[in-house]
This record gives structure tokens, sequence and C-alpha cells, in this order.
């Protein structure tokens, strides 16, 4: 039998109280025994520090939604001005004159009229080299974005936000003058407490607000446009979705820091000491500032200024400075080969204003506002594609590219291979001959190539393979100008071996950072990812086998497609009749006129404007099944 508890001695409630207070108490419990049971205990005292709760700093805040007045001046402005392009296009068809440059023309003097937001616009939408020729696409690239500065005190309250202290306590100097003036932004030099020198760069108040005005604008002229029939249903669907993520990236100063954050830290995991980028002050930045390093050195661009002009004291400098143009090129091919393949993401349109080349022809890339992502299976079909044709295989670049492109609509993809691999055979010719000029022996006529295909079967691209292939194009031609005899399927192979070997580097190096214990972990974890993997794909063999004839038709439905369409046509035939009926009755009845329900139903069949309206509906309806008609492939 277990011994009974012992009591709870009330002396343990009374080792902190007073021989008043223990008085008292007892006092209490006497009159009711139960009040002994309800006591303050005592509780331990927190530090000042942590009552405060600290407001997290946000990284990033979602651009607000433009004001109505604004999307309504916007869409006034741009009507007016596409129309008066339009008129332009029409009359440089009817002269005989229409060309691509002209168009590049008219295109640039539009933009150039619509202000800074219209060139920012601009070369976002140059992006979109499958919809327009790429002279037109190149010409939109190099537009220059200029803008006087904004009003320095604005540009000030914003930094004071950023840094959270007053200026003097952060900055030595600050120059009021910027060093850099665009739509979007202003960059200021200026020097830190520490002595480091610094570039400020402040976004503009009340732009994004603009650049989405202008954006919802354009998305309501392309969808009028596909409306009235100028072109296919949703033949801009994706440039309007793709247009807001291309504004949305630009403006967000957060994103921007963190990839440039990237890009140094994997270079320098790389151990790429001839790349870099300039480090970011975090504390200092926030979504609309960024502080980072000042870097000295020549910009890109001044070297080939010097080269064009003959400015044998500058190349004399560049001389002093151990740049060589030709492994300088080949380093710009080696960095953009880096970032695609073994990167996070790429530099989707480098400029060489933005790239600045130090001694010994190091690399420090300034501009992060476009960059493009890929997954890991397209980044080596990539990388098949230019593995193939460094082997002289056409056939195999060929299939790379078509499944790049993937998926594709319904079009006959045996010809549409065909034009592909014909055209590169063409492009392997022109790469392999060193005679041929500097920009033939670049990717431009295999992009060209595929392009020239893509927009004849109307295949839309993805953004992620637009972005591949500006970002291509531009280091294919910053290299080329280097360096015109640069051979680059040779480089190509020779970033390969690199790439290998760095690939073996961090593969031991991952190995020899982990116990034996985990090293046995991972093994047995991914062998039983390998036999379920297996499994699954037994299954999936199967059931591709048993359904082939339905996984390989390739009917386009559109008969389905015009049938109902037609029917579309009646249903709202009959809908636009019966209302104008309707309408007219009733006002009749209130009128008093004096007709009947069948003079009624006359009066609307024969009024011209009835005809006028079925005959516009029934345009409407003929283009877009005609429309249907010309998309490839067999019923």
């Amino acid at each position: 039998m277990a011994p009974p508890k012992p009591e709870r001695s009330t002396d343990t409630v009374f080792l902190k109280a007073s021989p008043e207070e223990i008085e008292a108490l007892l006092q209490d419990q006497a009159e009711d025994p139960q009040a002994s049971i309800f006591q303050s205990l005592p509780r331990r005292e927190q530090a000042e520090a942590a009552r405060v709760r600290a407001v997290p700093k946000l990284r990033a805040s979602p651009p607000p939604d433009p004001p109505t007045s604004m999307v309504v001046a916007s869409l006034m402005r741009w009507t007016w001005a596409a129309s008066r392009f339009r008129f332009g296009m029409q009359w440089d068809t009817m002269r005989g004159v229409s060309s691509h440059q002209r168009t590049a023309a008219r295109i640039k003097y539009l933009l150039t009229s619509m202000g800074s937001t219209g060139i920012r616009i601009g070369k976002q939408i140059s992006m979109r080299i499958d919809l327009m020729p790429l002279e037109v696409s190149l010409m939109l690239a190099a537009l220059r974005d200029e803008k006087p500065p904004m009003d320095f005190e604005i540009a000030m309250e914003r930094v004071r936000a950023a840094v959270g202290r007053p200026l003097d306590e952060v900055f030595e100097i600050l120059d009021p003058e910027p060093i850099a003036s665009t739509t979007v932004e202003c960059i200021y030099q200026a020097r830190l407490r520490s002595g480091r020198a610094v570039a400020v760069k402040v976004r503009r108040n009340g732009i994004r607000a603009r650049i989405l005005a202008d954006i919802r604008a354009l998305a309501f002229i392309t969808r009028f446009d596909e409306v009235l029939g100028m072109v296919r249903p949703g033949f801009f669907k994706n440039l309007r979705a793709e247009l807001l993520d291309l504004a949305t990236e630009e403006l967000n100063f957060s994103l921007q820091a963190r990839q440039q954050t990237l890009f140094r830290k994997r270079a320098k995991r790389d151990r790429l000491k001839w790349l870099t980028a300039p480090k970011i002050h975090h504390n200092l930045s926030n979504d609309a500032v960024v502080v980072s390093e000042l870097v000295a050195g020549v910009r890109l661009s001044e070297i080939y200024d010097a080269v064009d002009n003959n400015d044998f004291d500058f190349l004399a400098r560049l001389e002093a400075m151990n740049i060589d143009r030709v492994k300088l090129a080949r380093r710009v091919l080696q960095a953009a080969w880096w970032a695609t393949f073994e990167n996070l993401f790429f530099i989707a349109q480098p400029t060489a204003e933005n790239i600045v080349v130090q001694p010994d022809n190091k690399l420090v890339f300034l501009d992060f506002q476009d960059c493009g992502t890929m997954s890991s299976g397209h980044k080596r079909l990539f990388r098949q594609m230019l593995t193939t044709l460094a082997d002289d295989d056409v056939s195999g670049a060929t299939q790379a590219i078509v499944q790049l492109l993937s998926p594709l609509p319904f079009i006959d993809v045996y010809d549409f291979n065909k034009r592909i691999e014909a055209g590169l055979w063409y492009q392997l010719f022109a790469l392999k001959d060193d005679e041929a000029s500097w920009w033939e022996r670049t990717t431009i006529g295999v992009w060209r190539n595929v392009l020239r295909a893509a927009r004849r079967d109307q295949v839309t691209l993805r953004l992620d393979v637009l972005r591949l292939m500006r970002s291509t194009l531009s280091f294919d031609t910053l290299a080329a100008r280097l360096n015109p005899d640069l051979a680059l399927l040779d480089e190509f192979e020779r970033y390969a071996i690199h790439a290998d070997r760095r690939s073996a580097r961090r593969f031991v190096e991952d190995i020899e950072e982990k116990r034996i214990e985990d090293i046995e972990a991972e093994l047995v974890a991914r062998f039983s990812r390998v036999t379920e993997g297996m499994a699954r794909a037994g299954l999936w063999l199967e059931t591709a086998v048993e359904n082939l004839p339905v996984s390989n038709l390739a009917l386009s439905g559109k008969a389905a497609y015009a049938a109902s369409q037609a029917l579309r046509f009646f249903v709202a035939t009959a809908t636009l009749l019966g209302s104008a009926i309707i309408a007219r009755f009733l006002i009749g009845n209130v009128a008093g006129w004096e007709a009947s329900l069948i003079d009624h139903i006359k009066a609307i069949c024969l009024s011209p404007l009835t005809a006028a309206a079925l005959f516009l509906l029934f345009s409407l309806t003929l283009r877009r099944i005609l429309f249907r008609l010309e998309d490839k492939g067999d019923d």
C-alpha cells in the first residue's frame, strides 16, 4: 500500500510575502476557505528590447494599379499614334516602297513620339523577335533611353527611406549630378563614410504607374485589332502577358539586386577570377533604391568606338592595361555560356554600355534588369544543338531545336523540320568558312532561319526561348565585333572542356564536405528514386504503346471549328434581330404607332443598318474561319 501523499504546506505560498501581507491573507482565508487557491505568483520581468516588435523590411512591394484617368489618357495617345502609323504603312504599300527598313523607321518614330515610356516599351517589345523582322527588333533594342534627371530632393527622400538614417551618417559625399538618367532610374555616385565609392540607383517616382498604364492601353488596342479581324484571334495574347511580366521585372529593384549578388557569388564559386559584378550593399537598399560598388575601368562600348575611329592613343592605353581584344572576345562568349548552362539565370539583353573591362581582360557586368531562366531540360537541348553543330550533325541540331520549341501547334512537323534543317545546312557552311563575314559566323543565321520557319507556320515562341535567342545574338555580336576572325564552334568546344572540369570539381568538393553516413544515405535514397522512376517509365511505355494511334492523331478539328463559328453566327444573328424587333415593337406601342408585329419584323429585316450589322458580323466570322483553315494539319 502506497504511503499517503503529504499535504502541501501553506508556508510555500508566503515565501516572498511580508508579515503584514501574510496576516491579511490568513484573515481572508478564514472568511473564505476557497480563496486560498486564487493567488498571484511571481513572474519574470521581460527585457525592454523584447517588447519592441520590429516590422520586417519588405524586399519588394507589388506595383500599384494605375489610375483610370491615366489609362484613358494613355489609350488616347497610343490610339492616335497607332492610327498614324497604320496610315503611313498603308501609304508605303500603295506607293510600292514598303520595306523592313521603312517599317523600322516608322516604328522608331512612333515610339520616340510617345516619349521616354514609349522608348522603354519599345525595348521590351524588341524581345518578341518572332513577331517582327530581325532588323526591326535590333533597331528597337538599340533605342537610347535618356531622360532629364528627376528632382534631387525626391531622390534623396527615397535614399533616406532606404538607408533608414540621416544621409550624413552614411555618405561622406553624394554628387547631386547623376551619372546616368533613364526613364526608370537615376544613378548617382557617392562615397560612404568608410571611404568606398558607390553608385546609388534610385527609381523614379510614379514610373511604375505610367508604364503599366501604357501597357494596359496597348493591351486594349491589340485586343481591338483581334476583334476586328486585322490579325488572327489570340495573335497578341502572349505579347500582352509577357510585356507585363517584363515591365514588372524591370521595375523590381530587389530582384535585380538579388540576381546581381548571385551572379557575383557563383562566379567566385566557380573560380572565374575574370568575371564578376559590383557588390550590393543590401543594408542600404530596398525596392526603390540600390546602393552598389562603383567599379573602375573602361566600358566595352568605348573599346568599339576606339577601334572604329582608329583612336591609337586609347588603344595604347588598352595595351598598357593588358587588354587583348582576342582574349576579351573569348571571355565574352565564355561568360554567356557559363551564365546559360551553369548559372541560375542568364542576361537576356547585354549591351556594351553595361559591361566594364578592367585590366587583364576582367569583365564586370553592371545591368541585371532583364534576365532569363531555363529549365535543366531546355539547357541540355540548347547545349545539344551547339554540340551537334560542332560535330557537323545538322539532323541532331534540328531535332534539338524542334524539341526546344515544343509544344508545337497542329502543323506539318515533317515540313517544319525539313525547312529548319535546310537552313541549318546553309548556316553550317558559313560557320565553317573562314572567309565568311563575321556576322555569318555567329548564331544570327541559325536563329534567323528558325524564326523564318516559325513565322511561316505561325508557331508562337515562349518567352524563355526568345530571351535565349536574344541573349545569344547579343553576346555573339559583342564577341565578333572584338574579333572578326572568331570561330564560334571552336570556342564552344573550348568552353565545354572547361565547363566539364568545373562540374567535376564541384562534384568532388560536394563529396568532400559530406560525412560517410550522409553519403551512404544519399546513395540509398537515389537508388530508391531510380527504382521508382524505372517503374513509372515502364508504366508510361505500356500506356504509350497501347494508345499509340490516339497519341499520334493529327486531327486539327478545322471542320468542327468552322461549324462552331457558323453556329455562333446564326445565334448572334437571331439575337440581334430579335432584340431589334422587340425594341421597335415596344417603342411603337409607347409612341402610338399603328403597325402590326409583321410590319415591325419587315422594317427591321429591310433596314440598311441591319444589313450593315449582319455583313460586319458575317465578315468577322468568315475571317476567323479562314485563319483557322490556314493552319497546317489534315482533318
